[in-house]
């Protein structure tokens, strides 16, 4: 993450890495933090995996919770148990 005034180049101010074996592929703004999403580096799967959450303060960005995703593999079936009928 970067701070940009408009005026000097911008500067890091916090590295976001992704667990081992993974790629960032998102990211979601939310009104006191931001969440970061990730893909498996080594899959056909392109949907994000994981997630990681921060806080932002006047003080700078503090790493919250964190954890995977539940699976896109439904088939409705459990939602909709009739449509398998």
């Amino acid at each position: 993450m970067f701070a940009f005034d408009g005026v000097k180049a911008p500067a890091q101010i916090l590295p976001l890495k992704p667990n081992e074996g993974e790629l960032l592929n998102g990211a979601a703004v939310f009104p006191n933090g931001f969440s970061v999403f990730s893909v498996l580096a080594a899959s056909k799967i392109r949907h994000s995996v994981r997630y990681m959450q921060y806080a932002v303060t006047a003080a700078g960005c503090t790493p919250g919770a964190r954890g995977a995703l539940p699976s896109l593999a439904d088939t409705d079936d459990a939602t909709v148990p009739a449509i398998t009928r």
